[in-house]
């Protein structure tokens, strides 16, 4: 083997191992990058399914708020209903009240003249 046949082997020897190292290198980030992206898959994945019990949470509690909140305005309009007739039946009674006061008077007036 002639030197310059030793160098070029040596050479090449060289560049194979370094091609070597360097496809291990590689090999290693692509592993390192490819466990990063499941980990981030798994806590997207986690976050998602607490969004979607957060949200499921939400609808449910809306839903009892929106029922409550018609039961309670339905229960308003009875009270409010029964308030006005109350009321006008007072009225009423005053009115009345209001009417025998003034008659009495009117008599009273008539019987002293």
């Amino acid at each position: 083997m002639t030197e310059l046949e030793r160098i070029l082997l040596d050479r090449l020897e060289q560049m194979e191992l370094r091609h070597h190292n360097e496809t291990m290198d590689l090999r290693q980030q692509l592993y390192a990058q490819q466990m990063s992206l499941e980990n981030l898959q798994r806590q997207w994945g986690n976050t998602l399914k607490g969004y979607e019990t957060h949200c499921s949470s939400l609808h449910t509690a809306f839903v009892a708020l929106e029922k409550s909140t018609r039961s309670e305005l339905a229960s308003m309009g009875q009270s409010l209903d029964q308030t006005n007739r109350a009321t006008g039946a007072a009225l009423g009674s005053l009115n009345s009240s209001v009417a025998g006061v003034k008659s009495s008077l009117e008599s009273l007036i008539k019987a002293q003249r």
